[in-house]
């Protein structure tokens, strides 16, 4: 529940109805008491004036910031598009994109009523690792074929976001920071087009991508991405069957199928692909059930946002990770 899309109907509230006005009888001078408590001026307490106040100027300057980062975009592309150096940035046209390598979760505002509720960065950084095949030796060669990886070319890594805007986020500031390396493609699939800004057209085939997606059409994505992803996250933006139903049926879609010569305990450490489930500990065994061919299962590992949230959040994976270990293992000796 950590990103937006379209929202299921909500029916309107009931309109309060004030009780029928007595027929007017006041005398003149009740008149003119009634006519000055309404001239008196509302007044807040000088605290909550204070706190008003910050909120407004700290809403004020992200939304100055986000501004700035997108004219700056903008001009990034314009200047690549025309072979040109953008005169403020030195930027040549062919560049990668550089202006939001300082970006933070903190340009994005929360919108609850868009169900969009950020992880804490620990949780960002726990998935960020596990969806790049950090630290482990990615493959998806059969057994026994493998090369000098100081001479081989690496192999390119497709990660999929989808609706988890947060780690797409931390993913491109690792990444731009050197610490993802940079065969690692990721693309974000998002109703929330703001996020878009950090994906600008390059002719860079490992540039980060943004797909404008919605659950309710969960097929309606570009067809070269079709089994095109190494590994996939995704945050339902709602705990509805009908919304965890269309995510399932995107994750499938995008995902690899499983390489040839990789067996299923490999699959099950890790090997090859991945799929992560972010989501309500409530409909944990429906996400099992959806996701049953992939193997997700529910892990020990708990979802944290941000600013809290009241129901709990689990995480179900295709995999034990490092963080993680399956709450039941099937099929274990006994």
């Amino acid at each position: 529940m950590e990103s937006s899309t379209s929202q299921p109907t909500v029916k309107p509230e009931e309109k309060l109805t004030a009780p029928e006005a007595p027929v007017a009888q006041a005398h003149e001078d009740n008149k003119v008491e009634e006519s000055e408590e309404d001239d008196e001026p509302l007044t807040l307490p000088s605290d909550t004036l204070a706190h008003l106040q910050a909120f407004l100027t700290e809403r004020r300057e992200r939304e100055e910031r986000f501004q700035a980062l997108a004219s700056q975009a903008e001009r990034d592309h314009e200047a690549r598009t025309s072979g040109t150096s953008d005169p403020t940035t030195n930027i040549p046209g062919p560049a990668t994109i550089t202006t939001t390598a300082d970006v933070s979760m903190d340009l994005f505002e929360e919108n609850w009523q868009m169900s969009q509720f950020w992880y804490d960065q620990p949780t960002q950084l726990v998935l960020t690792e596990e969806l790049t095949f950090a630290n482990f030796q990615f493959r998806t060669r059969p057994s026994g074929t493998f090369t000098n990886p100081a001479t081989e070319p690496l192999e390119p890594i497709n990660v999929a976001i989808v609706s988890a805007p947060s780690v797409f986020v931390q993913l491109l500031s690792l990444q731009r920071k050197g610490v993802i390396p940079k065969h690692t493609h990721p693309t974000l699939f998002e109703f929330d087009t703001r996020f878009s800004i950090l994906c600008p057209p390059s002719p860079d085939p490992f540039a980060p991508r943004f797909v404008e997606y919605d659950f309710n059409h969960p097929l309606r994505l570009p067809s070269d991405l079709q089994g095109k992803f190494d590994s996939v996250l995704v945050d339902p933006p709602f705990l509805s069957a009908e919304c965890q139903a269309g995510a399932a049926v995107t994750v499938r879609w995008l995902l690899k199928k499983a390489p040839e010569g990789v067996s299923l305990r490999e699959l099950e450490n890790g090997v090859g692909r991945r799929v992560i489930v972010c989501t309500g500990e409530r409909v944990a065994g429906l996400i099992e059930r959806y996701y049953a061919k992939e193997g997700v299962r529910e892990t020990d590992w708990s979802v944290v946002h941000e600013r809290g949230l009241s129901n709990p959040f689990r995480c179900l994976s295709s995999y034990e990770g490092r963080k993680w270990r399956w709450t039941i293992v099937e099929d274990a000796d006994l």
